[in-house]
């Protein structure tokens, strides 16, 4: 039978989007996977959680992988198999949480710069045709409180924000079109950080301090955007370059949200302590996420793409944070026993 291009043409149109998320249990990469797979597109996600991160990816419709994020070639064979037409990197999240959660701030900064060059050149190898690279709007460093937009050069006062900014240079400088979303610190229901210092504030109440004011954003606000770059019909002049900052309307210090998730929590006061204590030194990296102070722009994402965020409301977005929690400490009906058939009932002496 002969060769039908107009037929191959239709096939091509429509056959599902094919995504690869790196990250995929971080908060918002889970977010990305359940929703992007409910849609029909084709999501492989990596995992750092064996089996309980890879079943609950399964749970969700998405094909969990475990490569080496640092190594090309694991990269290369996955993003073959998986026919990645989009790309996803999500590991900087680990890292953009709340910034009350005490990290192994130095190990991170490594993984996120390594990670993130051989993901992008591993995407280039494999032809990938688009990378949205989530980044963090912390590492512009400390500004003043001034707000500031995506010209804005990212800081480098300390080794995390230099590979955030070295990432983001990777992801650009790559012959794939990319785009880079400086997220404000991200909380939500599927994330761990967040269900920690949620869980630290249960037994304790007590956080560390931190008065640097800052953007905000919540895991579905921030999935919301990448799913729109995601959906954007490929074009052969897509610009190569293109950074958003993502955050939601109400910058506020560390110590402003978690004393708005006391209260939501109905624990009232919660106890906010310094370092004076501490046998060693804070790392300067923890002391910069919590205190370094500057307001990012959001108004081009939302002019671009007319992107709004759900909960630009804060309290809304902590309640939803908590609803999704309780959803799943809910206790579930156990299953009704089946009536016993003839053959399973036991014969009683007379």
């Amino acid at each position: 039978m002969a060769d039908n291009p107009e037929a191959a043409s239709e096939n091509a149109e429509i056959s599902p989007l094919r995504v690869f998320i790196a990250g995929g249990t971080t908060g918002v990469g889970f977010v990305l996977a359940r929703q992007l797979s409910a849609l029909g597109m084709r999501v492989t996600a990596t995992t750092d959680q064996g089996s309980q991160g890879a079943y609950a990816l399964r749970a969700v419709g998405a094909l969990p992988v475990y490569p080496d994020l640092t190594r090309i070639s694991a990269l290369y064979s996955v993003l073959t198999m998986a026919q990645a037409d989009v790309v996803i990197n999500a590991v900087t999240q680990v890292v953009n949480g709340l910034p009350q959660q005490p990290r192994p701030w130095r190990a991170d900064a490594e993984r996120i710069e390594k990670s993130t060059q051989a993901l992008v050149e591993a995407a280039g190898q494999a032809g990938v045709r688009r990378i949205i690279h989530l980044s963090m709007a912390s590492a512009y460093g400390d500004r003043g409180g001034a707000t500031i937009t995506e010209e804005t050069a990212l800081s480098q006062s300390n080794p995390l924000y230099q590979a955030a900014a070295r990432a983001e240079a990777a992801a650009l400088d790559g012959a794939i079109p990319a785009y880079v979303l400086r997220a404000g610190y991200v909380y939500g229901g599927h994330s761990e950080v967040s269900k920690s210092i949620y869980d630290q504030m249960t037994v304790s109440r007590a956080v560390k301090k931190g008065a640097g004011v800052a953007g905000w954003v919540h895991e579905d606000d921030l999935a919301g955007v990448v799913h729109l770059l995601v959906e954007k019909p490929f074009a052969e002049d897509e610009p190569l370059e293109t950074i958003y900052n993502v955050v939601d309307d109400q910058p506020a210090t560390p110590d402003q949200f978690i004393m708005a998730l006391g209260e939501a929590m109905g624990i009232g006061q919660p106890q906010m302590s310094g370092f004076g204590f501490s046998l060693r030194s804070p790392d300067p990296i923890w002391l910069g996420l919590l205190n370094d102070a500057a307001i990012p722009d959001g108004s081009k994402v939302r002019a671009e793409l007319a992107w709004t965020p759900r909960y630009a409301d804060r309290s809304a977005g902590i309640e939803a944070m908590m609803r999704t929690w309780r959803a799943a400490e809910a206790p579930t009906e156990p299953a009704a026993l089946p009536e016993p058939t003839p053959s399973d009932k036991l014969a009683l002496p007379s």
